[in-house]
């Protein structure tokens, strides 16, 4: 096995060579174990480059920290471990003031949604209640419209059935028809056909016609006929003038039409 012998050489003493050789080759394990067996010169070496190692990180941590640096390696290595401190804790509590800002807002944002949410539930209910009362309201007011429309044409057919007949002005036969009268109930079919209901609610059957329903003026001519309410006409049945009511003088070759026309034979 080929041995290697470490020696002096211009400018180096034996020390510095060994030191030099130890810093380069011997593993940092080693070096720590014989530490304590090296000569003082040389760990003191050992020293001055670990302090200039040191130092020179140091004062890179500390330029960009922006600190000024102490002579003393001591002080700057507190001045750095500080300064990390400190940025340590100011960014623990930035982020827990992020943390709990984050929480609020969102917490504030979800209740504003859901104050949001329970006002449009709120609008929603009241556009319904809303169109429903209005729904309600149109159906009512078509409803009420159409039979004021049925009502309307029941009273027109009913006053031209009972046009057609003349009657008595006697006060006990007028009362008589209009019980009658009250027993019944006039209406309309889907095609406003005339229908007339008992008191039995059965719709009346005519007798003139066979399979449909009594008119109208059928039904008032049985009411009057039951009642003897026609006014009965004496005479030939042709007109006669009564010219006591007109006082003008009758222009010739003129019907006076302002006369009292009555009907029978004088």
């Amino acid at each position: 096995m080929e041995k290697f012998q470490i020696v002096a050489s211009e400018g180096f003493t034996l020390e510095d060579a060994m030191l030099e050789f130890n810093s380069v080759y011997i593993p940092i394990n080693s070096v720590a174990d014989r530490f304590k067996d090296l000569p003082e010169s040389q760990r003191n070496k050992l020293y001055g480059k670990a302090a200039t190692a040191i130092d020179s990180r140091v004062n890179k941590d500390l330029k960009e920290l922006g600190i000024e640096p102490s002579d003393k390696t001591h002080d700057n290595v507190e001045s750095v471990l500080a300064a990390y401190k400190a940025k340590i804790n100011e960014l623990t509590e930035a982020n827990t003031k992020l943390k709990d800002n984050t929480e609020k807002s969102a917490k504030e944002e979800i209740e504003k949604l859901t104050q949001k949410i329970d006002d449009l539930a709120r609008v929603n209910e009241k556009l319904k209640s809303d169109y429903e009362l209005v729904s309600n309201e149109k159906k009512n007011i078509e409803t009420e419209f159409t039979q004021k429309q049925i009502e309307t044409i029941i009273n027109n057919k009913i006053n031209k059935a009972k046009s057609d007949f003349l009657l008595v002005e006697d006060t006990n036969i007028k009362k008589a028809c209009a019980y009658d009268e009250s027993q019944y109930k006039f209406g309309l079919d889907e095609n406003q056909n005339e229908i007339v209901y008992n008191s039995e609610g059965k719709a009346v059957l005519s007798k003139l016609k066979a399979g449909e329903f009594a008119s109208y003026k059928e039904v008032y001519e049985s009411i009057f006929t039951e009642n003897s309410a026609f006014k009965k006409v004496t005479g030939t049945g042709n007109l006669t003038l009564d010219r006591s009511q007109n006082t003008n003088t009758p222009i010739p070759n003129r019907v006076d039409m302002s006369s009292k026309i009555t009907l029978g034979k004088k």
